[in-house]
């Protein structure tokens, strides 16, 4: 865990139930109104490219990757158009909209210059299909997830981007691109075969 990650996790640790200070509670009512973050009016130029960005983490939760998308928001690595699908996590985003669950996921996925996505089957799968830049972050703090593991077995089947850990996303972020395909089979049908073999525990 990172010096910086340890630091903004104390705040969201202050409240047991996750709820968000008052200046953004309005949004947490449904789960799916975005959250304005606040803004800081000395943050370094952001980026030329890529101008938008999404972050999702699905319906499970990953602290550490949102708190680091945030980070580099906020010191200008990543765009202020960054657009984040945080799930059940404890750690609210300070410089970009957030929802915690998104309907229309898919919508943003196509159109998004850039996506960062947890290392979840179902996710990365969607990534791939969109045919849009993204990278991949394993959680390896979820046991029996498998997600490193995954991404590993599909890295042999796809050219695409992936980092081990969230604090390797700003190195990584130059080397983003679409997925391209070693493999002729149907991507779900890809990926369920290496979700079986990931957890056969095989070597």
């Amino acid at each position: 865990m990172s010096g910086r990650f340890a630091a903004t996790r104390s705040h969201a640790e202050r409240s047991s139930t996750g709820a968000a200070p008052a200046a953004i509670q309005p949004g947490l009512t449904d789960g799916l109104t975005p959250v304005q973050p606040d803004r800081s009016p000395n943050r370094s130029a952001v980026l030329a490219a890529p101008t938008s960005v999404l972050v999702a983490v699905g319906t499970q939760h990953f602290d550490a990757l949102v708190a680091e998308v945030d980070s580099l928001v906020q010191t200008g690595r990543l765009p202020a158009n960054t657009f984040g699908q945080i799930g059940s996590g404890t750690y609210l985003p300070h410089h970009f909209p957030w929802v915690r669950y998104e309907r229309n996921l898919w919508q943003r996925l196509v159109t998004a210059d850039l996506i960062i996505t947890h290392g979840g089957t179902g996710l990365v799968m969607e990534c791939i299909q969109s045919g849009r830049p993204f990278i991949a972050v394993p959680d390896e703090l979820k046991p029996k997830n498998h997600q490193l593991e995954f991404l590993e077995a599909l890295a042999e089947r796809f050219d695409y981007c992936w980092a081990r850990r969230p604090t390797d996303l700003e190195t990584v972020l130059p080397h983003a691109r679409p997925a391209r395909r070693k493999d002729a089979r149907d991507v779900r049908e890809l990926a369920r075969d290496i979700l079986t073999f990931v957890q056969s525990g095989q070597p």
